[in-house]
């Protein structure tokens, strides 16, 4: 077996929380550039949701980290 289901789950969500942050941060960014040329733009939601969703896989990952 060349990798094991704990190391291959740290992996998973090592990357899924990698990403999720690379993406608000691309998101954030272009609300700004937007919000420069319609100053009217509303919230968006996204950065909550995604804030949360990062909190649940920092939870997995304590869950999946070696004591």
């Amino acid at each position: 077996q060349l990798i094991g289901p704990r190391s291959y789950a740290l992996v998973m969500i090592g990357m899924g929380l990698f990403m999720l942050v690379a993406a608000t941060i691309q998101h954030l960014l272009s609300l700004k550039a937007l919000r420069a040329a319609y100053p009217q733009t509303p919230r968006s939601l996204a950065t909550l949701m995604a804030t949360l969703v990062a909190f649940l896989g920092l939870l997995a990952l304590a869950g999946v980290l070696p004591v």
